[in-house]
């Protein structure tokens, strides 16, 4: 493979910069000697071949491109996007229900306001920019068992809601919890991808749609246990006319979000995932139609016209 140190180096300094990074801070994210970093970007040291994978690795762009082409003039990155902007991603994305007949079960209504709190909670915190002075590693872990109780209790209320008084509210907002809200606790590369966006205060689309990490130990031992729940609970969503397309929107987040316990690399789950989103746009799934309009909206690729 021909590679060109001379391409590589401006790349890295290109791909950094519109990241919003500094050398200090890939440096830490990298655990690599800032001085490096700088001598590879200023041409007084040549970016060597595996150096060079690591930077085009850590930026998932493909090494072919990283190392043989000019990514300023083919790329174009938008690694800052408005709060709002994060804030209506994650209405869309995670679409939380209540009605006032399942509000008056005391399970169903202690478990959605648990489930409320948190998503107020975490709004509040994106746009204060809180969440940003506090979001690292060992608060993280410190925090995620706490963080899981919640969600186990929000879960149980859910399940209990259900099973005594078959809220399908209850469903709906269970399968988003698990898919959306639980599993990315068990994932740590969105949890380092996470403290790199919101210390900078940039958010990045393509972190809130980032790929699962499948070698995560805790997060495939996650999927196994859940993924009959999740399944059953998106089989009684499809039975009902009224919940049928949410539930068929799920199972596309589900591989986009590579939540499914199957043999696949995740870039095979995240385009089923894609190709199945399609297909609900064309039988205008109101769900993925908003999913799809945002996420392009947001790549700067316009909006869909099928949609419209």
């Amino acid at each position: 493979m021909e590679y060109n140190s001379e391409i590589a180096r401006n790349n890295l300094k290109f791909l950094r910069k519109s990241y919003g990074l500094t050398q200090a801070e890939l440096s830490k994210n990298l655990d690599f000697a800032q001085n490096g970093i700088s001598q590879y970007e200023t041409g007084a040291r040549p970016l060597g071949y595996e150096v060079a994978g690591m930077f085009a690795n850590y930026f998932e762009v493909p090494f072919e491109l990283f190392g043989n082409k000019n990514l300023s003039e083919i790329m174009i990155i938008n690694s800052s996007i408005d709060v709002k902007d994060v804030l209506e991603v994650v209405d869309i994305i995670f679409p939380v229900f209540d009605s006032n007949n399942a509000k008056e079960d005391k399970y169903f209504k202690r478990g959605f306001d648990v489930l409320s709190t948190i998503i107020k909670k975490a709004k509040a915190e994106i746009i204060t920019g809180e969440i940003g002075k506090k979001w690292n590693r060992e608060v993280v872990e410190n925090n995620k068992e706490a963080t899981k109780e919640k969600i186990d209790n929000c879960v149980n209320d859910f399940v209990n809601s259900y099973n005594s008084f078959h809220t399908l509210e209850s469903i709906a907002n269970l399968v988003g919890v698990m898919i959306l809200v639980y599993a990315p606790l068990f994932d740590k590369e969105i949890l380092e991808k996470g403290e790199v966006m919101l210390t900078k205060r940039k958010i990045d689309s393509k972190y809130l749609l980032s790929k699962q990490k499948e070698n995560n130990s805790e997060k495939v031992e996650f999927i196994e246990e859940f993924d009959e729940f999740i399944t059953d609970g998106i089989k009684i969503l499809k039975k009902h006319r009224k919940w049928s397309e949410l539930g068929d929107y799920y199972l596309a987040i589900r591989y986009i979000f590579n939540v499914v316990n199957n043999e696949y690399e995740k870039d095979i789950n995240n385009m089923i995932g894609e190709e199945m989103l399609n297909v609900l746009v064309e039988l205008e799934n109101k769900y993925a139609i908003a999913f799809l309009k945002k996420r392009y909206e947001l790549a700067g690729e316009g909006i869909i016209t099928d949609c419209d």
